[in-house]
């Protein structure tokens, strides 16, 4: 159903083509203040491997492009600006999350890591450079970590230069907790979960006053408060790493599919949390697939799952710093994961259809659709992905459900979690199709900057010599 980069031919040539046209030619934010991101490598990708053909990716890339336009676009280049000394001293954009200011060093950072992979090869520069980055994933609210997944589903060298740049200069995890910080080493607290599935659900049916209620249409400045407002609060923190990962037992397991199980369960719990939830919005809570962060916790997972599964699968060295790497995406994803949730206002999973998918594991594999009702069929959902929505994180998201399932429809026999994918797919669609102009239906996108943030009238910083600061429209 769903093309794979494998057969080569001239349909791949002229997605190469296009993502190198968009390396090259398109800043990676664009428009007023640089606040909007660049999505054409994700949506090129997605629409070939759901059946696109040369004509539709040639009208779509035309439209989703983002071409410098005015003179507040352009950046100035200085292509020897960064290197093997000083790259390091460029990464991040000191506003965290917020992703401001990525564009500022961008360009040259992509320069850097074209001329090491001209150098090195794409291999060895990944396993050089991405432990240095692995840390900050969530950066630019994950787009940069997307955007280098998508290296891995092309196989672009240019893709991997831009995926490592973005990853570089939004680098942040300041956001988040640090490891074994506050009050989560102690007894009351301590890690029990070794299942990403069971340890999002039961942090999902905490007591809705567990946790502060958070406006849902604040934009992404807005959403960056509220997970700094649980990270800084040691009560806040502390009750959301109650359901952070035993993380000892899992990594004393050497078995080389532990990761991969790992990650797999973190994407399964990040569509959960996008698209199997429960609650009214009169209880502030998203319908679900329709909050626009949460969808973007499913995509990010799906971009760490490509990098540790391309490494394993080919010919990545086994060593202790490649399984340091993959231990540090882990945690970084899952601290993202847990904290995005309770940050859009911790809805309930849908134990009717999460945990049948846990339950799967001990052989029962009955799992419900939404509501009891019918699934559409696979081709009604990808004809409507490509043709019936305008967004393209919907693209996105719909061929991360479709290309799990065919792989789990390979390799599981009893097939639920095949099942599982098809029910997250289903829903989304459920939740964004119906707009007569084709618009999907996500809540909570826009900048939404007030007065007294700390990036308002700001991107960058004086440190690394800036463009003079502008101030930030509100959304």
């Amino acid at each position: 159903m769903h093309k794979d980069f494998s057969s080569g031919g001239e349909l791949y040539a002229t997605v190469r083509v296009l993502l190198q046209h968009n390396a090259i030619e398109n800043p990676i934010k664009s428009g007023p203040s640089f606040v909007f991101h660049n999505h054409s490598a994700a949506d090129m990708v997605a629409r070939y491997r759901l059946g696109a053909d040369s004509e539709e990716l040639l009208v779509k890339f035309s439209k989703s492009s983002n071409p410098v336009s005015s003179p507040e676009d352009t950046v100035v280049v200085d292509e020897g600006l960064i290197n093997r000394g000083n790259w390091q001293e460029y990464m991040g954009c000191d506003y965290g999350l917020i992703g401001l200011g990525t564009h500022v060093h961008y360009k040259p950072m992509q320069h850097f890591f074209m001329c090491e992979i001209e150098a090195r090869g794409c291999r060895e520069t990944l396993q050089e450079y991405l432990p240095s980055l692995a840390a900050g994933i969530a950066g630019d609210l994950f787009h940069a970590v997307i955007e280098l997944g998508y290296y891995f589903e092309s196989k672009e060298p240019l893709q991997l230069a831009s995926g490592l740049a973005w990853c570089a200069t939004a680098y942040a995890t300041s956001s988040f907790p640090e490891e074994d910080s506050g009050s989560n080493a102690n007894t009351e607290s301590a890690s029990k979960f070794t299942s990403p599935h069971e340890a999002l659900l039961a942090l999902s049916l905490e007591a809705g006053d567990t946790f502060p209620s958070f406006e849902l249409q604040s934009g992404s400045a807005g959403f960056v408060r509220a997970i700094e407002a649980l990270a800084t609060h040691p009560q806040h923190s502390a009750r959301v790493l109650k359901y952070d990962l035993d993380w000892a037992t899992l990594f004393a397991d050497h078995s080389e599919n532990t990761a991969e199980d790992i990650i797999m369960q973190i994407c399964e719990a990040g569509a959960a949390s996008f698209a199997c939830t429960t609650g009214s919005t009169d209880d502030n809570y998203p319908l679900p697939g329709t909050d626009f962060y949460l969808l973007h916790l499913l995509t990010g997972a799906r971009a760490v799952w490509a990098v540790i599964t391309d490494g394993r699968q080919n010919g990545w060295s086994r060593s202790d710093k490649t399984s340091t790497l993959e231990h540090t995406l882990l945690k970084a994803l899952w601290h993202a994961v847990l904290f995005s949730h309770v940050a859009r206002n911790n809805a309930p999973i849908s134990t009717t259809i999460f945990h049948s998918l846990v339950s799967s594991a001990s052989g029962n594999t009955r799992v419900q659709s939404a509501q009891g009702k019918e699934l559409r069929s696979w081709p009604e959902i990808v004809d409507w992905s490509r043709h019936g929505v305008s967004d393209s994180h919907i693209t996105k998201a719909i061929f991360t459900c479709a290309d799990f399932h065919d792989r789990q429809a390979i390799q599981n026999t009893q097939n639920a979690g095949s099942r599982f994918w098809h029910i997250v797919a289903n829903n989304i669609m459920t939740a964004n199709a119906g707009s007569p102009d084709g618009r999907a239906k996500l809540i909570g996108s826009g900048f939404g900057v007030e007065v007294d943030d700390p990036w308002c009238g700001l991107f960058g910083s004086e440190r690394k010599a800036s463009p003079p600061n502008l101030v930030l429209p509100v959304y």
